[in-house]
């Protein structure tokens, strides 16, 4: 992963220009699920995947410490530049498969749009285990493998099994595939939940998002209504796995 956004010619900063409402919606729902952790559990919070610190000003103020984890020094350069808080904010090289962190050092662990170019979940999921203290937080998200355009084309191909079906999907293209390119995949949510369970977490909550993340719909409506109509199906449908984007808060509940 790292190889591919330290590439000159790729920009991870130019592909969010355009993707307001999605940051949004992220920034939103990722400060709903850390306002549920008690305060007690906020002293240290590690971001793995953090790249250029899109995400920090949501929980920047909340801990003691923050540690930003980053596999691609391109962008860890980039997030030196954008957050300059010192003896608090602290830089990482490092990786999900191999977070650079003590044994039981960390209280919330934060993974937002990274666990989709990850293949070994069940690796992934130990390896956050052992950096999380007892009875700590990690909050996820996950690229949803059953959002509602899936189900759809799904129903007109006549594949009446692909909701069953727990195998993630690749995203990615033939061309994409051959070229060796990084894994682009999408999740089923009763997998990502029983690998969680299997690694010693407990489901604590769940928000399915990002609607209307479709850029005709984008175009179409202004950006307060889109906040609004978000905030509306985030509460009635979250438990139907309908938004391409979820989020679950688990904390954990025994050592692997």
């Amino acid at each position: 992963m790292s190889v591919y956004y330290d590439d000159p010619r790729y920009s991870y900063e130019d592909y969010w220009k355009g993707r307001a409402y999605e940051s949004g919606v992220d920034k939103t729902v990722l400060g709903q699920l850390l306002d549920l952790i008690e305060d007690k559990e906020k002293k240290k919070v590690v971001e793995v995947g953090a790249g250029f610190g899109r995400l920090t000003e949501v929980y920047i103020d909340k801990f003691l410490k923050v540690i930003l984890v980053e596999p691609s020094k391109k962008l860890l350069d980039l997030a030196y530049k954008k957050i300059k808080r010192e003896g608090k904010v602290e830089l990482r090289e490092g990786s999900l498969e191999k977070i650079p962190c003590k044994t039981r050092s960390v209280d919330v662990v934060l993974v937002v749009r990274v666990l989709h170019h990850v293949e070994d979940l069940d690796l992934v999921f130990v390896e956050i285990n052992r950096v999380l203290k007892k009875n700590g937080y990690l909050i996820l998200e996950y690229a949803n493998k059953l959002h509602l355009l899936s189900r759809i084309r799904a129903f007109f191909k006549r594949d009446f099994t692909y909701a069953k079906d727990e195998e993630p999907t690749d995203k990615r293209s033939f061309k994409n595939v051959i070229e060796g390119s990084i894994p682009f995949n999408n999740y089923h949510p009763k997998s990502i939940n029983k690998k969680l369970k299997k690694a010693g977490f407990e489901v604590e909550k769940e928000v399915s998002a990002s609607y209307f993340r479709r850029g005709y719909i984008k175009k179409m409506f202004p950006s307060p209504l889109l906040s609004t109509g978000e905030k509306v199906l985030q509460a009635f449908l979250s438990g139907l796995w309908l938004g391409p984007s979820n989020f679950v808060l688990v904390q954990k509940k025994r050592t692997v």
